[in-house]
């Protein structure tokens, strides 16, 4: 279990609630290719919330929180497969602004073969650090 998925939750306990929300909020678990969200732009609204709507700012979490969570939101995203810590082709300071997308259209770029470029995804996505 990752220290992203147990600050989250402890600070996301008032998910329940959203299902009595008028406007649903998107799930992290939803899987759209064309999407671009990245680790950054989870952590900037994870940071400061999203104004006029239910989610909150966290900007009272540390920094490093802060970004464990978003980093934990992207394991979420896709069906990861269960990998160990080994080092990674790329680092996480290469990748948290890019999109899963993004990431696996570079692995494919250095010539990962594409059934290695799944497994690289989590591993970037998982370990963070």
């Amino acid at each position: 279990m990752s220290w992203g998925f147990r600050v989250c939750e402890l600070t996301c306990s008032f998910l329940p609630v959203a299902q009595q929300l008028k406007v649903k909020p998107k799930s992290f678990a939803d899987i759209n290719p064309e999407d671009e969200l990245d680790p950054s732009k989870a952590f900037q609204v994870i940071t400061n919330g999203i104004p006029e709507s239910q989610m909150p700012s966290f900007a009272s979490l540390s920094v490093q929180d802060r970004w464990d969570i978003a980093a934990y939101i992207f394991t979420l995203r896709v069906d990861l497969p269960e990998v160990q810590r080994p080092s990674s082709s790329l680092s996480w300071n290469q990748v948290k602004d890019m999109s899963n997308q993004n990431i696996l259209r570079r692995l494919q770029n250095q010539g990962i073969p594409e059934t290695e470029q799944i497994k690289e995804l989590s591993r970037l996505r998982r370990y963070p650090q």
